[in-house]
């Protein structure tokens, strides 16, 4: 006979394996993205750990237990398997009243390793849920926050690559984000930014080329998105990040601060790869520890119970700012 909670397992298998993307959908040609410059794709690989963890996220009892399931996934891809447990939690929760606490206990169960991706990977869940299913974005972090547009954003470029590209952006209603229009669209071009990384190939001279076609006052935001992913994702070597500098022309600060906090998220989460140091030395002329300090030092104070919803734009703009002087990490 039956116990009570084989229905219940079966039935989350079921729904992972309705909900779930295939691995096609990750493919770059099907998702008609250029070739990847020099050497293998990166966009395989990332797309199959996203989908480890959506998968995974999906099938488990609770969250708690499907954080600890990540820890049995490849170290160096958890950041994306986190992203993708977190789309899939939030999805949950859409559809299970029971469940509407389940992202924060996500992130107590990850000790707020994955904080980063987990935000990025709410903003996937809003780009597939009906926004009378959405949760309550108020009761957010707003120092974090806006990695939930960015997540958003990226999902765009990523699934309707050829309609953002045509209308240079999303079709998010940035009217209603706490925060305010305009900080929306940028934070939503931060992660339009991070797509373009995968979309070009990993192509300093194409994301130029693609960021020229946008309205220009997002420009930064674009680069710093770039950064984001070139330091985080990686699959370039270090001439290539050199030239990706050179690209960037005056927003070079702009791409130098997304590669700083993606250095950041991967030594918070305990994700360091080899790319790392790489990126961190190349893109922002200083060691994981230089850059993390930089980060940290810079992160504005917010008070509990008053939201500051420009503590994320200011954040970035500062260390934006310490990180636009060309050669090595100035004192912050």
């Amino acid at each position: 006979m039956a116990t009570p909670a084989e229905p219940l397992a079966a039935l989350r298998r079921l729904r992972a394996v309705l909900t779930t993307p295939g691995v096609r959908e990750v493919d770059p040609v099907r998702r008609g993205f250029r070739p990847w410059e020099a050497g293998e794709s990166i966009v395989s690989p990332v797309g199959r750990a996203f989908l480890d963890g959506y998968r995974l996220a999906m099938r488990a009892p609770d969250a708690r237990r499907a954080a600890h399931r990540l820890e049995d996934l490849p170290r160096s891809w958890q950041g994306f398997a986190a992203e993708g447990a977190a789309m899939a939690i939030t999805i949950r929760a859409a559809l299970e009243p029971w469940s509407r606490r389940e992202f924060a206990a996500f992130e107590a169960a990850t000790s707020r390793r994955h904080t980063y991706m987990a935000q990025v990977g709410l903003g996937w869940a809003l780009a597939r849920l009906p926004r009378p299913l959405w949760p309550e974005l108020s009761a957010l972090d707003p120092a974090l926050a806006p990695l939930v547009l960015d997540g958003y954003g990226f999902h765009e470029v990523f699934f309707h690559n050829a309609r953002t590209l045509r209308e240079h952006g999303t079709r998010f209603p940035a009217e209603r984000w706490p925060g305010g229009a305009e900080a929306a669209r940028q934070s939503l071009m931060q992660g339009i930014g991070r797509g373009l990384w995968f979309h070009a190939g990993g192509s300093p001279t194409g994301i130029a080329g693609l960021v020229a076609g946008f309205d220009q006052r997002f420009s930064g935001s674009l680069w710093a998105g770039t950064g984001l992913a070139a330091a985080y994702a990686g699959g370039r070597d270090r001439a290539a990040l050199a030239r990706l500098l050179t690209a960037a022309g005056d927003d070079r600060r702009w791409l130098r601060q997304g590669a700083a906090f993606a250095v950041e998220a991967r030594h918070r989460a305990g994700t360091v790869n080899e790319h790392t140091p790489v990126a961190s030395e190349a893109l922002c002329g200083g060691t994981i520890d230089d850059v993390v300090g930089l980060v940290g030092a810079h992160r504005p104070e917010t008070t509990a119970g008053k939201p500051d919803w420009t503590a994320y734009e200011t954040w970035r703009r500062s260390v934006a700012a310490a990180l636009e002087p060309a050669g090595d990490i100035v004192d912050a």
